[in-house]
């Protein structure tokens, strides 16, 4: 559990030397199930809805299995451009969804937007130290802490 409400303004970003406010450690006969016990310990709930994907593009094709999985349960999934160009090329369905930063005409929503009217309920954001949309990752982020 991390404190990011409390720190307005500030990156919401997990790194290796952030301290937590609380720890929780599952044990379990696989890592996904141990990890999912873990979040859940914590108060997360699961989405009910849609998710919304922003990939570095370099590590689009390495995360692609997850949002494929995720749709295969049923949730409608959203992605910035690229992220949605990268999942469409390996048959995810997926809508895309402009930066919070640019005014793309093809997209049919804000990223921003979306979360802040609650039609996105989990954001996964796969950064890199690559990324050159750091305005982006920085409005997502904090965007996805407050809603």
């Amino acid at each position: 559990m991390f404190s990011f409400t409390r720190l307005r303004e500030s990156d919401p970003g997990l790194g290796v030397e952030m301290a937590s406010t609380g720890e929780v450690a599952y044990f379990r006969s696989t890592k996904e199930e141990a990890f999912l016990k873990s979040l859940i310990s914590t108060g997360f709930q699961m989405p009910k809805k849609n998710i919304l994907f922003f990939v570095q593009a370099s590590l689009t094709d390495d995360a692609t299995h997850g949002p494929y999985q995720l749709h295969e349960l049923g949730y409608k999934i959203y992605a910035t451009r690229k992220t949605a160009d990268a999942l469409q090329k390996n048959h995810v369905p997926c809508e895309v969804v402009a930066y919070p930063t640019e005014k793309d005409t093809t997209a049919k929503a804000n990223a921003v937007d979306l979360i802040e009217s609650k039609d996105i309920c989990l954001v996964v954001i796969i950064p890199s130290r690559e990324s050159t949309r750091l305005d982006d990752d920085f409005l997502l982020r904090g965007t996805a802490v407050d809603f």
